[in-house]
């Protein structure tokens, strides 16, 4: 019912003209917006200090995709890539396994894998255990993509710092250089473009941040201990008409059913540092299969302020009953596409939206001590359709 009611307020607040899309004067968005707004209570408050970034463009196309296997040459030349000057071995055909639905499951699953190593690390402490392994790995269901990851990683050693590209928990703002790091934001740009041009023409970096390490322990241990041990985390995503946005949460694979069609946005991930990449990954590729449209009328960024405006102050409501001074400080807007799933869920469509990155604090008491507070880069706390001002929620993907 608060679905319904909050999408006719969204209809009945756009009814107003319509913008035709393309270029800045005709979205008419400011560099920069400074605004105020609290929820009902009082409890929550918005601080836009945000600077507004509109690309260049002077159409915007909808593109569709969808799920696609890994080629071999393309893991092949990842991995040489990712390895680097770096000895390495293993397969060089995918190795298959096939495994028949059982009693709790619906579906046939099929596996292809492929792994390589390099010998052990000269210099650590044991070994036999320190080297790089790779792994590139597509999961079938009735013969639909379901998963396909390619991860160059360093197996865990106890008591030994490392990396992971994927937990973006562990990533601050890029407002520093990296502890214990020497190798600079430009080199690592450079060699980390190098390299990704090597397997995947085309993608273009879309974000960066500092990367945090953990000191590797026990796997029982809940928890393990920070490391002082930094590097920087680059994020590259298909280059299109408009650029793709990178945001640090998205879709969940699986969710409450393992075996939800929520696929997670392609991203190819790379930790790199004075000892050269650490971790790289690539996930989830698509395949662009056709222009659904050759352009298409965008809001004009009043109405999306509009939309804002309103919204913002409810995204975190929820809160409002364990806290009673929540700020959220949104400090940039953007504009770029989404990939979101399509009517058929085998498909996407990457579409342009208003992404509202931020940050937050949350207080037992109006003006009281800092209690819990999120501070992740790329955390958008509000996504909206460019075309039509509705409201996207990017653990879902619609």
């Amino acid at each position: 019912m608060m679905k319904k009611m909050i999408a006719l307020f969204l209809a009945m607040l756009l009814l107003a003209s319509n913008a035709s899309a393309g270029t800045d004067s005709q979205i008419n968005a400011p560099e920069h917006v400074e605004e105020v707004c609290t929820s009902y209570t009082g409890k929550i408050t918005v601080t836009i200090d945000a600077d507004v970034y509109v690309p260049d463009i002077d159409r915007v196309p909808i593109y569709s995709a969808e799920r696609r296997f890994f080629e071999i040459d393309e893991l092949l030349a990842f991995a040489n890539a990712a390895f680097g000057d770096r000895e390495y071995f293993g397969d060089t055909e995918f190795q298959y396994e096939f495994m028949a639905a059982g009693d709790e499951s619906t579906f046939n699953e099929e596996y292809y894998t492929i792994y390589m190593e390099t010998p052990p690390v000269s210099g650590a402490k044991d070994e036999n255990d320190k080297f790089y392994l790779f792994a590139g790995n597509i999961v079938n269901l009735d013969l639909n993509t379901f998963s396909a990851t390619a991860q160059l990683y360093m197996p865990q050693i106890e008591g030994e710092a490392f990396f992971l590209s994927d937990n973006w928990a562990n990533a601050r703002f890029a407002d520093t250089a990296p502890e214990a790091c020497m190798l600079t934001y430009d080199e690592a740009r450079r060699l980390c473009d190098e390299t990704v041009s090597q397997f995947a023409p085309g993608f273009t970096c879309v974000g960066q941040a500092i990367m945090g390490s953990m000191i590797a322990g026990n796997i029982n241990e809940d928890t393990l201990p920070e490391s002082e041990k930094e590097a920087w985390v680059l994020y590259y995503a298909r280059e299109l008409n408009l650029p793709i946005t990178y945001c640090c949460h998205g879709p969940e694979q699986g969710g409450f059913d393992m075996y939800t069609p929520v696929y997670n946005d392609e991203l190819i991930t790379i930790v790199i540092n004075d000892d050269g990449i650490q971790e790289m990954s690539f996930r989830h590729p698509n395949e662009i299969t056709g222009v659904v449209r050759e352009d298409c009328e965008i809001l004009p960024f009043e109405q999306i302020m509009d939309v804002a405006r309103t919204l913002l102050p409810l995204k975190e409501g929820w809160l409002e009953k364990h806290y009673d001074d929540i700020r959220i400080n949104i400090y940039e807007i953007r504009l770029g596409y989404m990939r979101v799933i399509s009517r058929n869920t085998q498909e996407y469509e990457y579409i342009p939206v208003w992404d509202f990155f931020g940050i937050e604090e949350m207080r037992g008491t109006k003006g009281g001590e800092i209690i819990a507070s999120q501070e992740f880069p790329y955390y958008s706390y509000l996504t909206i359709n460019a075309i039509d001002g509705t409201v996207i929620d990017r653990m879902y993907g619609y």
